[in-house]
């Protein structure tokens, strides 16, 4: 997954960058590295979770992790919401109702 070694890359440059949050950046790495098939959440999860413990710190993981996350967000939603209304003949308003005849 694409998305996963981005995030394990920027995540091990936070993890060197940061001096009292490394273990835990790197915990959260490992965790998100033993996934199997790690879903968009998983992923999106494990970003907020490193954004939060290194959030404070004036290091430019920072910003480089919440730009990838935003981006993230930004691209993943569309995947997400284009299947919630459907816009063509097919949607269920547009069906025509079967009378029963018990």
């Amino acid at each position: 997954m694409k998305e996963r070694t981005q995030l394990c890359d920027i995540l091990d440059n936070a993890a060197h960058q940061s001096s009292s949050n490394q273990t835990k950046i790197s915990e959260i790495k490992s965790k998100l590295m033993a996934e199997i098939t790690p879903s968009r959440k998983d992923v999106a999860g494990a970003a907020r979770k490193a954004l939060r413990f290194i959030n404070r710190e004036n290091i430019p993981a920072v910003i480089l992790l919440r730009n990838w996350l935003n981006k993230y967000l930004e691209e993943t939603q569309f995947k997400y919401s284009s299947y919630l209304y459907l816009e063509n003949d097919k949607r269920p308003e547009l069906v025509q109702e079967i009378k029963t005849s018990i």
